[in-house]
């Protein structure tokens, strides 16, 4: 599976990132919303962990964009230190599916992921 992790915070990220490599995800990181929505274009990722409490683009509008793009075919995941009613009603109207807080909590990202992995292996090809 292809994971793009986008994290404002460097070493997080790449912390994220090098834990899903060794789980056999092909993982591209990004550290703000502008790299983020380049990079989705670039390598079309079916799960986006992304950070909601960027400085510049937030991962409230970074997501917006994400979905105007990519549709429905990519799983985006906020993951962040926000945890308040208002967070997660802000995350689910950006168009966020699904909601971790940090720290990661592996059991529930891997279950995502494996929930991303069902959900693209039984959707239609689209040939070429």
């Amino acid at each position: 599976m292809t994971i793009l992790v986008v994290d404002d915070n460097q070493d997080g990220a790449h912390s994220t990132a090098m834990l899903l490599t060794r789980q056999g995800h092909t993982v591209r990181t990004a550290f703000n919303g502008g790299t983020a929505v380049r990079e989705a274009v670039t390598v079309q990722p079916q799960v986006v962990l992304l950070d909601i409490n960027m400085s510049g683009i937030n991962g409230y509008e970074t997501c917006r964009v994400l979905r105007k793009m990519l549709a429905h075919r990519v799983r985006i995941i906020a993951v962040t230190g926000l945890e308040s009613d208002e967070a997660k009603q802000n995350a689910k109207e950006a168009g966020f599916d699904a909601f971790l807080m940090k720290p990661l909590n592996w059991k529930a990202l891997e279950s995502l992921l494996m929930e991303a992995s069902i959900d693209f292996s039984e959707s239609p090809s689209t040939g070429s």
